[in-house]
């Protein structure tokens, strides 16, 4: 195999493909990038046998060929070479011979048929979808999926596919953030995408383009341009999550973003292993935050509020509803609340990129 690639084409895609490379792999193999020459240039593709990169460049191909080699290594080689263009050669015993300008270097590598393949789509049902109403849906929640390995089905998002809609589910049994958009398109799927292949497409999937989504039976993949990112899909059931979403209550709880977001993160600073509860009293417009702390101290702050209801106390997370105000831009926020043993809701249309979204936010309470 012998080809030329620009440097900044291929720490582009390095950078993207080996994004997915787990530190803690057990299988060597997954360190490496796999390299082998296309239709239009370079494959680079990276996996870590749940999801899959695979980033197309132009190069000059002499001869085909492929070879797979530790990703960060030759990252960090190429990234300290001046020279604009690399020379490659890969020799029959899968040395792989690097030279730019006076710079020269070999990498040990592997054959191509020792790679693991790529997850594969079968039973295909393929859409596609401005960037950004993927790019939101993840933004909007995301934030609320959990990180417990142990709670499987949670541990991603939930993507449901209605005729004339997209909703988009994430909750760690304590929280739940939904995100709905219309869609034009007659497709009706369900998958849970995994959390880290939800966090790989935030990251990298550019605004301003159509993304082909490709559902097969236990698989799913994501295509934009010269990059696919393929996917398993979590096998489990998503809990029943309609039955924990109460009517909307005409009564809410009317308060400014940043006003609730400051209170709220001045008042976390005084949460502790012990007690992470922050007290919220309702009453007829204000809302009084307070939190004690026998470790730290005591905080109690009053802000002005429109709510017309009952007086009511609800203990809540502060950091739940910190990560949604961070995330979501509702402004202002409008919170149902309906008892202290109720879940605070927060439901709005949110514009974004002149799209609507419906949204609905569950805090559970916490014991005060």
């Amino acid at each position: 195999m012998k080809f030329s690639v620009e440097k900044s084409d291929l720490i582009d895609a390095l950078t993207m493909a080996s994004s997915i490379i787990s530190p803690r792999t057990n299988l060597p193999v997954l360190n490496n990038v796999l390299i082998q020459s296309g239709n239009n240039g370079l494959d680079i593709t990276a996996t870590d046998l749940d999801i899959g990169v695979k980033v197309s460049i132009p190069a000059n191909i002499e001869s085909p060929g492929g070879i797979s080699i530790n990703s960060r290594k030759l990252f960090d080689f190429i990234r300290e070479i001046d020279s604009e263009t690399l020379e490659f050669v890969v020799k029959k015993n899968y040395h792989a011979h690097i030279s730019a300008g006076s710079v020269s270097a070999r990498f040990y590598g592997l054959p191509e048929e020792e790679f693991p393949s790529m997850p594969s789509v079968d039973g295909k049902t393929s859409i596609k979808i401005a960037s950004e109403v993927l790019l939101s849906l993840i933004s909007l929640s995301i934030f609320a999926a959990t990180k417990d390995t142990t709670r499987y089905e949670l541990n991603g998002i939930l993507f449901e596919f209605k005729k004339g809609a997209l909703r988009c589910v994430a909750s760690d049994g304590k929280r739940l953030s939904l995100a709905e958009v219309a869609l034009d398109s007659g497709v009706s799927k369900t998958f849970i995408l995994p959390l880290k292949a939800c966090s790989e497409l935030h990251r990298f999937m550019p605004e301003g383009v159509a993304i082909e989504v490709t559902i097969g039976d236990n698989v799913v993949s994501f295509s934009w341009g010269n990059v696919e990112v393929v996917s398993r899909i979590i096998e489990a059931d998503y809990p029943p999550y309609q039955q924990v979403i109460p009517q909307e209550k005409e009564e809410k709880a009317i308060v400014e973003r940043g006003v609730l977001l400051s209170a709220l993160k001045r008042a976390s600073i005084f949460v502790s292993s012990e007690s992470y509860a922050v007290r919220l009293d309702f009453y007829k417009n204000k809302l009084i935050l307070t939190k004690d702390s026998q470790d730290i101290g005591s905080s109690r702050e009053e802000i002005k509020i429109d709510y017309p209801g009952e007086d009511i106390t609800i203990g809540v997370n502060p950091e739940y509803l910190i990560d949604m105000l961070k995330a979501v831009p509702v402004d202002p926020v409008k919170m149902e609340l309906i008892a202290p043993d109720r879940p605070i809701v927060i439901r709005d249309t949110i514009d974004i990129e002149d799209m609507a979204f419906s949204y609905i936010y569950l805090v559970s309470p916490m014991r005060i």
